[in-house]
């Protein structure tokens, strides 16, 4: 019954559309179990003696956990009959017994690896070296609808390891994919002030006023990786957007190091046949720039940063950037449309 009885209770969240589960333990030790329904009301199911028994043992049994142990927010991936549950528990004390309070991950937005996206080979290249630094800020940059958060989601995905410490700052739901090893908190002053004593190695945030911005540049020139997302429409105005945050210049130049702009280009093979497509097939591929600031960009910012609002300034940094390695999003466009990877 082991499993078995665990992933009855999971596959009955599902169908009551129900993300968290709580099962109690009263002080007589008797067991129920309650459902967080979308209305926000609860369905509490009371259990047959025998069953609490071996509900109990059996949670412990499959999940390895040790009688009394207490746990906070930890991940799990149960295999079923059919399908895999991945869920986060935490057992906490209740009385004279327990709490185990399961999160049910939703089914989110597919997280694609890095190579899918869309990059060419020298700009993947380019990208993994930077995220290899380990510090700095990597920018990505885009309009509306245009991908921007599942690129910074592939990112985070690069760095999602049990041996580096991350932390996602968001203000609504949280991150669009799923991580196993990022922690997630609540994009507020408290929280930036108490991790950046930390010792925290990868900081994420999808930037949305320039006081997230201001933190991520601050981070980004503290030795920590930072992740951001940003909306602009290239990456001349999310650099401008950098340049013009009220802190030193010294400070912005050490932090930034790659800011990528992309946008979503329909790809050709959804011409194919209805017959011939595959359930989830994707249907978009990025198109991308990559402005990497280089040790001469830097320079060049630094030296000329008097004229940052001047055309010249613009024209001058355009040409030193090209020189640099620079693909223009239209350049990129073009190659994919003569590769025939795009309509």
């Amino acid at each position: 019954m082991d499993k078995k009885i665990i992933n009855k209770l999971l596959k009955q969240a599902q169908e009551y559309e129900s993300l968290n589960l709580a099962i109690e333990e009263n002080d007589s030790g008797h067991l129920s179990v309650n459902y967080l329904l979308p209305s926000g009301q609860r369905r509490v199911l009371g259990l047959p003696p025998k069953l609490e028994a071996d509900l109990k043992a059996s949670i412990q049994q499959v999940l390895n956990l040790t009688p009394g142990e207490l746990i906070n927010k930890k991940y799990f991936k149960l295999q079923g009959p059919k399908e895999q549950f991945n869920f986060w528990l935490t057992v906490a004390p209740q009385g004279n017994g327990e709490r185990f309070f399961i999160q049910i991950a939703s089914k989110q937005p597919k997280c694609w690896r890095l190579n899918q996206l869309g990059f060419d080979r020298q700009s993947l290249k380019v990208l993994t070296a930077a995220i290899k630094k380990r510090q700095g800020l990597i920018l990505v940059s885009a309009p509306d609808n245009q991908g921007k958060s599942t690129t910074l989601g592939t990112l985070v995905k690069e760095i999602d390891r049990p041996d580096i410490s991350a932390y996602y700052f968001h203000s609504g739901p949280g991150a669009s994919c799923q991580f196993t090893h990022v922690n997630q908190v609540v994009n507020n002053s408290t929280n930036w002030e108490k991790i950046m004593k930390l010792d925290s190695e990868v900081l994420i945030i999808e930037i949305s006023n320039q006081l997230d911005l201001i933190n991520a540049l601050r981070a980004g020139a503290s030795g920590r990786l930072v992740l951001a997302s940003i909306k602009a429409h290239s990456s001349w105005q999310a650099l401008d957007y950098c340049l013009k945050a009220p802190l030193p210049l010294t400070l912005k130049n050490n932090s930034l190091q790659l800011i990528i702009n992309q946008r979503l280009a329909p790809l050709r093979r959804q011409q194919l046949a209805a017959a011939e497509q595959k359930i989830n097939q994707r249907d978009t591929i990025g198109v991308f720039e990559l402005l990497p600031l280089t040790p001469k960009i830097q320079d060049f910012i630094t030296l000329s940063s008097q004229e940052k609002n001047k055309l010249n300034f613009w024209n001058d940094l355009s040409r030193l950037a090209n020189q640099q390695g620079f693909l223009p999003l239209k350049k990129d466009f073009a190659n994919k449309k003569r590769f025939g990877l795009i309509l």
